[in-house]
């Protein structure tokens, strides 16, 4: 719920409760007709105003809370003032700025309010008070039960739309990624298919000379190449859905015994520390990681953990040569690899695919060592 709906409903439900207290008072002759005219009068002043506030797009929220200070004034200076039993009321602006505004806007609220009531002493206006009259805690306890209420009904109204929304953009971004996909695996598979072509072509025509024969090879090595990476890489679907909570000590722990090939060095002692990630394709990234840092002629990673109350980072610090200009001008698009042209491109577009699909983040950086591959983990559920 936007801040201007919030404070236009807080206003219509005010002058809800002004006018069936007003209704109240001339029933029981607490306060004379004229008094009561004059009491309309300011609901009406505040019913138009809140009409023609509607309209406006942007509004300055701390003078609508003095608005809403002056109208209620204005009604309880023709009820009697202070001699009314329901002064208090003059209080319901400045309680409710602790919503919207900031402490200090909420005091200079609050040091207006007692100006106003110090006004109210000074009414001509009389108040007659009756002996079945109701306490004002129970006017109180009656709107703010309206107002949670209206809320609770606004919060489903909206939490219903951005659901709406977050879904249709989750779709959208899906089918985003697809067609990226698509074009780039398309251009990449083009080349040698291009080639295969032409060798056909020319063993159709009869020019195709045997020492094209592994030409033709190698094209079909490409794309057969292409196809297995791209199987091996995709994530199924209930990996998506079936995410659990990963201990990443567990995993760090099996990965020292489990890779011998490199040097893992734990940068600190990590206790259980769970991230909302599925353990296999948490595995499986690690080990592109890895992959790639031995690629880049790395012979050590070193593994750091940060924490917050936000979020789990997960730094991968290796001594290779580094992530070339182009692929960190590239990073996150598909079939750009980080390997010099040597690679496919897919491991790490993949790894932060599936991490945006987390709330997570994969950041990818140099330092004067090598490279360094960060996994950001929200905390939030």
């Amino acid at each position: 719920m936007e801040k201007k709906d919030i404070i236009l409903n807080l206003r219509w439900f005010t002058l809800i409760l002004l006018s069936f207290l007003g209704l109240y008072l001339i029933e029981l002759t607490s306060i004379s007709y004229r008094q009561f005219i004059f009491y309309n009068l300011s609901i009406v002043v505040g019913v138009v105003y809140n009409f023609n506030r509607i309209k406006v797009k942007n509004i300055n929220l701390t003078n609508e809370f003095y608005i809403d200070i002056l109208l209620i004034n204005l009604v309880v200076y023709f009820s009697g003032g202070l001699k009314n039993s329901y002064y208090l009321i003059v209080f319901i602006p400045a309680i409710f700025s602790l919503l919207l505004l900031n402490i200090r806007d909420v005091f200079k609220l609050l040091v207006i309010t007692f100006i106003g009531i110090a006004i109210q002493s000074s009414s001509i206006f009389q108040f007659t008070p009756q002996v079945n009259y109701l306490d004002p805690i129970y006017i109180f306890s009656v709107y703010i039960f309206l107002l949670l209420f209206l809320f609770k009904v606004k919060q489903d109204e909206y939490e219903g739309e951005l659901n709406s929304l977050r879904s249709r953009e989750k779709s959208e971004n899906e089918l985003a990624l697809i067609g990226a996909m698509t074009a780039a695996l398309c251009h990449k598979i083009g080349t040698p298919l291009n080639t295969m072509r032409l060798k056909i072509d020319r063993l159709t025509n009869g020019r195709f000379k045997e020492t094209e024969l592994p030409m033709l090879e190698e094209a079909q090595e490409e794309i057969e190449k292409l196809l297995r990476h791209i199987r091996e890489s995709a994530i199924s679907d209930q990996s998506l859905s079936g995410s659990k909570f990963t201990n990443i000590s567990d995993v760090l722990e099996d990965l020292k015994t489990r890779r011998n090939d490199v040097e893992i060095e734990i940068g600190v002692n990590i206790e259980e520390v769970h991230v909302l990630i599925d353990r296999k394709i948490l595995e499986k990234f690690i080990d592109d990681i890895l992959d790639n840092s031995l690629e880049a002629s790395a012979s050590r990673v070193n593994v750091e953990l940060e924490e917050s109350d936000k979020f789990v980072k997960l730094n991968f610090v290796d001594n290779g040569v580094g992530f070339s200009k182009e692929a960190l001008d590239n990073f996150g698009k598909p079939f750009v690899s980080s390997k010099g042209g040597q690679g496919l491109g897919i491991g790490l577009y993949n790894l932060k695919t599936y991490m945006n699909y987390l709330k997570g983040e994969l950041a990818v950086s140099n330092n004067k060592e090598g490279a360094v591959v960060s996994l950001v983990f929200s905390k939030e559920k």
